[in-house]
């Protein structure tokens, strides 16, 4: 929207210099799109290390249209592994921006006017209990927003899977975020996740905790209901 603010779902985005549908709907792995012409929520699948994998873009602060349309999706494809990317779920303390409960959270999408516009937007607690911890092949989501950090947490959804939550933003770094990006190569254990970040332009890796390390196999022993022991959170610059 004006100045950034999200009161409008204007977005330059799917101009034809940037990421119009075009660009990528002849993509083997492209699955489809909410809205005609309109790349903010789309779907694309793909096999590899002999699993199949869904992954699933969703809008800043995606309105519950939005969220019953992605739930389809999902259904639609239970034997595939899901990935989630969204621009604002996770803050910078590894838990979900929370713009309720937890008031210290700026930068929930409900503080960017989303709700004087064409549909109010959910935040990441509310992405969590309305959609990612619904659904059994649901294992990551992936969001920025949160300027210069990286944080992540992993929690159980209602089928007592893991879900690993992980924030990645790198754009207060020199020159809009020096390059940097995440590598993530899962293992031929079919179960362990070794994760970088790197910078191409700059060929350096970055090596703190939140910045490289392992996702484990995670077991919830039948507490993921349980809020005390629900949550494995690593904040910025601890240790993997």
């Amino acid at each position: 929207g004006p100045s950034g603010n999200g009161s409008s779902r204007n977005t330059s985005m799917n101009n034809a210099n940037y990421f119009p549908v075009s660009r990528f709907s002849s993509m083997p792995t492209f699955g489809g799109t909410w809205q005609t012409n309109r790349s903010e929520n789309n779907w694309h699948t793909f096999q590899a290390g002999g699993r199949k994998w869904l992954a699933l873009s969703l809008e800043f602060g995606p309105r519950d249209a939005v969220i019953d349309w992605a739930h389809q999706v999902i259904f639609d494809h239970p034997d595939h592994s899901v990935f989630i990317a969204t621009h604002a779920y996770t803050y910078w303390d590894g838990n979900r921006l929370d713009d309720k409960n937890r008031p210290d959270h700026t930068g929930d999408p409900h503080d960017y006017g989303m709700d004087n516009g064409p549909g109010a937007g959910n935040g990441g607690q509310e992405l969590w209990e309305k959609l990612v911890s619904k659904h059994p092949n649901v294992f990551m989501v992936f969001s920025g927003h949160i300027g210069f950090i990286s944080g992540r947490q992993t929690a159980w959804g209602d089928f007592g899977n893991p879900v690993y939550e992980l924030l990645s933003d790198f754009q207060s770094m020199d020159f809009g975020g020096s390059g940097y990006l995440r590598i993530m190569t899962f293992k031929a254990d079919g179960r362990t996740v070794d994760l970088h970040s790197y910078s191409p332009w700059l060929n350096t890796f970055l090596e703190s905790g939140s910045d490289q390390f392992v996702i484990e196999p995670q077991d919830s022993h039948g507490l993921g209901m349980t809020p005390s022991a629900v949550y494995s959170v690593d904040g910025p610059g601890d240790d993997a």
